[in-house]
């Protein structure tokens, strides 16, 4: 993609995000980056969250206004519209983006009513299709998807995956939808992952293996505790999952069941999982399906050698099998166990492993990925003002 040139030249555009929360999560650390590193004499963002829920408050620059639309629940939908309605009126953005399915769709709306005249922008975070298949009303809010999606500039896809489940099973114009890969701050990571991560298992001649995300169906951690047990049976390992979540309870008793609970220590959300990831044997990602998982990145940044899911979408497009990680069939836990096995008794092949993923994760610095999004605002915003902007083909922007 061309650079930036002129196209924001003049005075700071205002630009309005919105998200849900800021609760730990992948496209919740990404929106802190954007709002960290975006260059503000091009411009002045405004963050807006639908909820008053903030994990990542440390990361969040001083500059930045924040408007919680909600204390509490965000249940009352026509309340959380006519509040982004206002706001947008208020602030007179020239730029709206948003991020993640309800957001966005709450997003569109509200620019719809509002009436102003800002350029507009979605973010998918998460292969919509799936997702919404585990979810209440996903019937509907496919069907939103699929008709609302048609109003914003552009759709900013996190994967190629994602692009084409967006262009496959929404109606998404290909020419509409462009793919930035999630951004990775390398030496925010190197810097964080030298402060403690005080757990004995540290101390101990045993492979610990971690895993980072919530508790949720979607991370499908039932199969990484079979795999657990599976690859214990043949080495002593430890296992550290790192989120919260509405399963934990039901993944606790599985890990009892499986017989593996003294080897699995469920740490709940931590603020600074570099720590654990620059101490443990590997990362271990066995999602059903995912968007471009963060945390594959971060993991890759510190040298760990990291294990996924060929789920969709991401792994595959970051990870090299056998390269620069490993990759193994969805809910196969013989497959992901002989990985686990693999990695926690070869420590050669885990040290090839990693420095060839700290060497494919310089491809995410998040000055590249934020030049992008820099691009394609600009972009959206000669769009709003009647300007032509070229468009390209999904999964164009960084390959």
């Amino acid at each position: 993609m061309a650079g930036n040139g002129n196209l924001m030249a003049g005075r700071p555009k205002k630009l309005l995000m919105v998200i849900s929360t800021l609760e730990g999560g992948g496209a919740e650390r990404v929106v802190t980056y954007l709002l960290r590193f975006l260059d503000r004499r091009r411009v002045a963002p405004v963050l807006v969250l639908l909820q008053e829920k903030i994990d990542y408050a440390p990361d969040l620059p001083a500059d930045v206004r924040v408007v919680c639309l909600s204390r509490g629940s965000i249940r009352n939908l026509p309340r959380l519209l006519l509040g982004l309605v206002r706001v947008m009126r208020k602030e007179r953005p020239d730029l709206v983006v948003s991020f993640l399915t309800f957001a966005n769709l709450l997003t569109i709306l509200a620019h719809r009513l509002a009436g102003v005249e800002a350029g507009l922008l979605v973010s998918e975070r998460n292969h919509v299709s799936r997702s919404l298949d585990h979810v209440r009303l996903g019937g509907v809010k496919k069907l939103l998807v699929r008709l609302l999606y048609r109003r914003p500039h552009r759709i900013l896809g996190v994967s190629r995956g994602v692009c084409r489940d967006l262009t496959g099973n929404f109606g998404v114009e290909a020419a509409r939808c462009l793919a930035i890969p999630n951004p990775c701050d390398l030496e925010r990571i190197a810097h964080r992952s030298r402060q403690p991560a005080d757990h004995p298992w540290f101390q101990e001649d045993l492979p610990v293996f971690v895993a980072v995300g919530r508790l949720t169906r979607q991370k499908n951690y039932p199969l990484l505790l079979k795999a657990a047990a599976l690859a214990r049976a043949d080495a002593p390992l430890r296992l550290m999952i790192l989120g919260a979540g509405e399963l934990r309870r039901e993944l606790e008793a599985l890990a009892g069941s499986l017989g593996i609970a003294d080897a699995v220590a469920f740490l709940g959300f931590r603020e600074n999982p570099f720590a654990y990831l620059a101490r443990a044997r590997g990362l271990v990602l066995s999602s059903s399906w995912e968007g471009f998982p963060n945390v594959l990145l971060e993991a890759m940044a510190l040298s760990a050698p990291v294990i996924a899911t060929r789920c969709p979408s991401g792994p595959e497009e970051i990870i090299t099998h056998g390269v620069n990680g490993l990759l193994a069939p969805v809910d196969d836990p013989p497959a992901l166990a002989a990985a686990l096995t693999l990695l926690g008794t070869d420590a050669d092949l885990a040290g090839r492993l990693g420095k060839a993923g700290r060497l494919r994760v310089e491809d995410f610095q998040v000055g590249l990925m934020v030049r992008e999004y820099e691009t394609v605002f600009g972009e959206a915003w000669r769009g709003a003002a009647g300007e032509p902007a070229p468009l390209q083909s999904p999964g164009e922007v960084r390959p």
